[in-house]
């Protein structure tokens, strides 16, 4: 599964400390959450220039239903806004959703 990632006109999100999505702990999937990387490097070092697509490996529970099932997640990462000049960090509640196919 891939996440698309991408960032509102005006901002930048810094590479130090890294942005980390850290999925609730959950006995119905495992998951391997990828790196973060750019496929358009920004014209300064210290921040993402256009993200890569988030990857996620997800592996059903061998017990689990088929069906909707949903991830809960949060995205944390730190930005700053180009007009306004300040630095922030931020936490982002997500929901994820993934369907399990019948076997």
């Amino acid at each position: 599964m891939q996440i698309e990632l991408a960032v509102k006109e005006g901002f930048k999100v810094a590479k130090r400390p890294a942005p980390k999505l850290q999925i609730n702990p959950t006995t119905q999937f495992d998951v391997v959450v990828g790196g973060f990387s750019e496929s358009v490097a920004s014209k300064d070092a210290e921040y993402f220039g256009v993200f890569r697509p988030l990857e996620l490996r997800i592996v059903p529970a061998k017990t689990i239903q088929a069906g909707k099932h949903v991830l809960e997640a949060k995205l944390t990462y730190f930005y700053c806004s180009e007009q306004d000049k300040y630095c922030s960090r931020s936490v982002e509640a997500l929901t994820i959703p993934v369907e399990v196919a019948k076997k």
